[in-house]
């Protein structure tokens, strides 16, 4: 292993170990909604992310909705319904802050 390879290993082992370290599944509400709140900076991928997640669980047998909330990103809800378009999940936003 080189040592740059080894840097990446002692990175990715401490975030892991920061993160929980251990994998697990999605706990959902019993009863109403279970809610995901995706946060990032601008163009860090959350609204590909939601897309995917919506997907994920789509194949799982749940009942995905999406939810563009960001009142600054105006160009959001179109993309969320772009994503949402190619994967028949409901949305909701029309452009409009």
């Amino acid at each position: 292993m080189s040592p740059g390879q080894q840097v990446v290993k002692l990175v990715h082992d401490e975030i892991a170990a920061l993160l929980g370290g251990t994998k697990r599944g999605l706990d959902f509400a019993s009863v109403g909604p279970t809610v995901i709140l995706l946060v990032g900076l601008q163009g860090s991928g959350k609204t590909s992310t939601a897309a995917k997640l919506a997907r994920r669980l789509k194949l799982e047998q749940k009942a995905p909705g999406l939810v563009a909330a960001d009142p600054i990103a105006r160009r959001l809800p179109n993309s969320c319904d772009s994503l949402v378009s190619r994967s028949a999940f409901p949305s909701s936003g029309n452009g409009k802050p």
